[in-house]
């Protein structure tokens, strides 16, 4: 009896480190590329920061100096995105402010031709990946149906690509700057999955339903 009590003791400890050992494996799979999505516990521009500034109203200045400008966000505006097929898992896209202000950017519609700005960010658990948008045709502003665009998904510093593919412009509701973009991957794109990208309030808000 004893043996027996100690086999299903050891039975169920093993059980357990299986189960647990698939659920981390599922969910770095599943909500992967964490080593992608993570930023580092330091900024690593932090050593080149402190080196340049003895006051905080230095901080701005010297960020702008070192390549690493603040940018205005709207996290009021922010909504969820679920990205797991895109090895991102579940984000949160919050939207650089339309503005004129330093640090904002120009409404995707009327971007020029040939012009990309960093649109928002996806946001996880893990960290954040920079969603760059470009027009690549279209010659009018604001931008009419037809016109293609181009997005790519790329982590904190730029060397890894999440997604990259373009798609034409669908004019929902111009008049509340409402449209959608059916992004289909290029080739090099590690996600191969085509992603329908809702604009709404001239592409300030990123939702995936119409």
């Amino acid at each position: 009896m004893y043996n027996f009590k100690r086999l299903y003791s050891v039975f169920i400890v093993l059980f357990l480190c299986v189960i647990i050992g698939g659920l981390v494996f599922y969910s770095k799979n599943t909500y992967g590329q964490s080593s992608q999505m993570s930023i580092p516990d330091i900024p690593p521009q932090l050593s080149s920061i402190l080196n340049v500034v003895s006051h905080p109203d230095d901080i701005d200045s010297a960020c702008s100096n070192l390549g690493i400008p603040a940018r205005l966000m709207n996290f009021n505006l922010a909504t969820p995105v679920d990205l797991t097929n895109y090895n991102m898992g579940e984000c949160i896209h919050i939207p650089i402010a339309i503005t004129t202000r330093e640090g904002g950017r120009t409404s995707l519609y009327y971007l020029p031709q040939g012009e990309e700005v960093l649109a928002g960010i996806y946001v996880n658990s893990d960290g954040y990946a920079k969603r760059y948008v470009k027009r690549l045709t279209g010659m009018g502003t604001p931008a009419s149906e037809g016109d293609v665009y181009q997005e790519r998904w790329v982590n904190y510093d730029e060397s890894y690509t999440f997604y990259i593919g373009s798609g034409e412009l669908d004019i929902i509701n111009l008049s509340e700057g409402k449209g959608k973009v059916v992004l289909e991957p290029y080739t090099e794109s590690p996600i191969q999955i085509n992603k329908t990208q809702v604009w709404i309030l001239w592409s300030c808000i990123n939702v995936t339903q119409e």
